[in-house]
């Protein structure tokens, strides 16, 4: 159901060619609400012997949209389920700078498929393909829709994206994004 619903908002979001639909900005409780998208990858985790961790601190409240803000993050932890091999691991570390309404901080790290210097440089681009040897020796291709998506989501929010690799040892994705710029008494 999940994945059907992120379909539609691709094939929504690509219609538009623009943006979503305006942010609703709303008070979110981050650690409430990163345990509620983490807990949901138990079985993928424990079906493919998967090392998840999950490391949240100084975690408090953010003003953002919450929609576009899930979306990013099943986003990234679902790309890293899909590019990490049994028995790898995959690490995700969400912090805030400490109060409440400042930048929120997402470092999600796997072992698995790394990254070329030349990928790294396009794997935003949504017409970019990427063929690779699979784990059972054929080839398989890979587009950049994914990512660039994300991307397109965190700079909707006004945050930024990077991405680093070791050749034979990680890829680690590194996002911030910040609170909206309202007032905090008006939002519940």
């Amino acid at each position: 159901e999940r994945m059907q619903g992120l379909m539609q908002e691709l094939i929504e979001f690509k219609k538009s060619k623009s943006s979503y639909e305006p942010l609703c900005p709303e008070k979110i409780v981050i650690e409430d609400h990163i345990r509620s998208i983490t807990d949901s990858y138990d079985v993928m985790r424990q079906r493919n012997k998967i090392d998840f961790q999950v490391n949240t601190h100084d975690l408090f409240t953010i003003i953002s949209d919450r929609s576009v803000l899930s979306n990013i993050i099943f986003n990234l932890i679902s790309n890293a389920f899909r590019h990490t091999s049994q028995s790898g691991y995959i690490m995700l570390e969400i912090f805030q700078e400490s109060t409440d309404n400042t930048p929120i901080h997402i470092l999600i790290k796997n072992s698995g498929k790394v990254m070329t210097e030349e990928q790294m440089k396009d794997v935003f681009d949504e017409y970019k393909i990427f063929d690779s040897i699979n784990s059972g020796g054929g080839l398989q291709v890979s587009n950049g829709i994914g990512m660039n998506l994300v991307k397109k989501m965190v700079e909707y929010l006004g945050g930024t994206i990077e991405i680093h690799s070791e050749l034979n040892k990680y890829v680690e994705l590194v996002v911030v994004i910040p609170p909206f710029d309202v007032d905090w008494d008006v939002i519940i």
